[in-house]
């Protein structure tokens, strides 16, 4: 892109963790709602995935300037914040549209809390999680 930044890359329980710092132009990699971020962590896996055995992928993550890190807390707070007021309300509640990736940190986070269930509905780029009672677990 033309500008300077600093990579490294970590091993981790999961794969490899790809970290990019580029200062003050961060925010060029990251792009709106973080979907530079996703098209640039394509990008390098599908690079990876050519130069490697089929079963020998890992599996990659790319941050920029820590950008994944507050967006998984941010939809974990999101889920509790939903889940209390499903509790509150007794009502179902849903998120905004979100990719698959940030779908799944919701239903994670849902199911550690455990009196509760959780659905994805909707198509393609529109899909929500919905999230209800477990009518099992009653939530207090």
């Amino acid at each position: 892109m033309g500008f300077a930044s600093t990579v490294t890359a970590d091993r981790t329980r999961d794969g490899i963790r790809v970290a990019v710092d580029a200062g003050e132009r961060d925010q060029y990699l990251i792009g709106r709602d973080g979907e530079t971020l996703a098209a640039l962590q394509h990008v390098v896996a599908r690079m990876l995935r050519a130069r490697s055995p089929e079963d020998a992928i890992p599996r990659v993550e790319v941050d920029v300037a820590g950008f994944r890190d507050r967006r998984v807390e941010s939809l974990r707070e999101m889920a509790r914040e939903l889940m209390e007021e499903v509790r509150e309300s007794g009502t179902e509640a849903s998120t905004e549209p979100l990719s698959a990736i940030e779908r799944r940190i919701v239903h994670l986070e849902v199911a550690e809390v455990g009196a509760f269930t959780s659905v994805s509905v909707g198509d393609g780029l529109f899909k929500r999680v919905i999230i209800r009672r477990d009518e099992d677990k009653r939530a207090g």
